[in-house]
Protein backbone atom coordinates (compact mmCIF):
# COMPACT_ATOMS: atom_id res chain seq x y z
CA UNK A 1 0.00 0.00 0.00
CA UNK A 2 2.65 2.69 0.54
CA UNK A 3 4.37 2.33 -2.36
CA UNK A 4 1.29 2.45 -4.45
CA UNK A 5 -0.33 5.86 -5.89
CA UNK A 6 -1.96 7.83 -3.33
CA UNK A 7 -4.65 8.10 -5.59
CA UNK A 8 -4.82 4.39 -5.87
CA UNK A 9 -3.98 3.54 -2.28
CA UNK A 10 -6.94 5.95 -0.65
CA UNK A 11 -9.23 4.15 -2.99
CA UNK A 12 -8.32 0.76 -2.08
CA UNK A 13 -8.92 2.38 1.91
CA UNK A 14 -11.88 3.81 1.31
CA UNK A 15 -13.47 0.38 -0.15
CA UNK A 16 -12.00 -1.45 2.76
CA UNK A 17 -13.41 0.63 5.40
CA UNK A 18 -16.32 0.76 3.25
CA UNK A 19 -16.56 -2.65 3.36
CA UNK A 20 -15.40 -3.49 7.33
CA UNK A 21 -17.77 -1.09 8.05
CA UNK A 22 -20.45 -2.77 6.59
CA UNK A 23 -19.43 -6.33 7.84
CA UNK A 24 -19.20 -5.24 11.28
CA UNK A 25 -21.40 -2.07 12.00
CA UNK A 26 -24.48 -3.18 9.87
CA UNK A 27 -23.76 -6.30 11.28
CA UNK A 28 -23.77 -4.91 14.91
CA UNK A 29 -27.10 -3.35 14.15
CA UNK A 30 -28.65 -6.10 12.69
CA UNK A 31 -28.00 -8.53 15.99
CA UNK A 32 -29.58 -5.63 17.89
CA UNK A 33 -33.01 -5.37 15.64
CA UNK A 34 -33.15 -9.01 15.43
CA UNK A 35 -32.09 -9.34 19.28
CA UNK A 36 -35.24 -7.11 20.13
CA UNK A 37 -37.54 -7.73 16.87
CA UNK A 38 -36.47 -10.92 15.36
CA UNK A 39 -35.51 -11.29 11.88
CA UNK A 40 -38.74 -11.26 10.35
CA UNK A 41 -39.44 -7.52 9.94
CA UNK A 42 -38.49 -4.90 7.52
CA UNK A 43 -35.95 -3.10 9.51
CA UNK A 44 -33.88 -6.11 9.96
CA UNK A 45 -34.41 -6.93 6.13
CA UNK A 46 -33.30 -3.23 5.21
CA UNK A 47 -29.90 -3.83 7.26
CA UNK A 48 -29.31 -6.87 5.85
CA UNK A 49 -29.64 -6.08 2.45
CA UNK A 50 -27.69 -2.82 2.64
CA UNK A 51 -24.92 -4.33 5.05
CA UNK A 52 -24.85 -7.14 1.62
CA UNK A 53 -25.26 -4.45 -0.70
CA UNK A 54 -22.04 -1.96 0.27
CA UNK A 55 -20.04 -5.29 0.93
CA UNK A 56 -20.26 -5.87 -2.68
CA UNK A 57 -19.94 -2.61 -4.25
CA UNK A 58 -16.96 -1.95 -2.47
CA UNK A 59 -15.28 -4.83 -3.79
CA UNK A 60 -16.56 -3.73 -6.94
CA UNK A 61 -15.30 -0.43 -6.92
CA UNK A 62 -11.54 -2.21 -5.52
CA UNK A 63 -11.75 -3.94 -8.55
CA UNK A 64 -12.34 -1.37 -11.02
CA UNK A 65 -9.34 0.41 -8.83
CA UNK A 66 -7.08 -2.48 -9.51
CA UNK A 67 -7.75 -2.44 -13.21
CA UNK A 68 -7.32 0.56 -14.27
CA UNK A 69 -3.87 0.91 -12.63
CA UNK A 70 -3.11 -2.39 -13.90
CA UNK A 71 -4.48 -0.77 -17.17
CA UNK A 72 -2.33 2.54 -16.83
CA UNK A 73 1.24 0.67 -15.55
CA UNK A 74 1.30 -2.38 -17.46
CA UNK A 75 -0.97 -1.14 -20.97
CA UNK A 76 -3.37 -3.38 -21.01
CA UNK A 77 -5.99 -5.77 -19.11
CA UNK A 78 -7.12 -8.56 -20.73
CA UNK A 79 -9.19 -11.61 -18.97
CA UNK A 80 -10.11 -14.71 -20.52
CA UNK A 81 -12.25 -17.52 -19.32
CA UNK A 82 -11.41 -21.52 -20.66
CA UNK A 83 -13.40 -24.08 -20.58
CA UNK A 84 -12.00 -27.19 -19.00
CA UNK A 85 -15.23 -29.67 -20.45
Amino acid sequence: MLRLPRKVSSAFSLAGFVFVGAAVGLELLEGKVAEINGKENLVYIALATTEEALEMLSIAYFIKVLIEYIRENFGSFVLSFTSTK
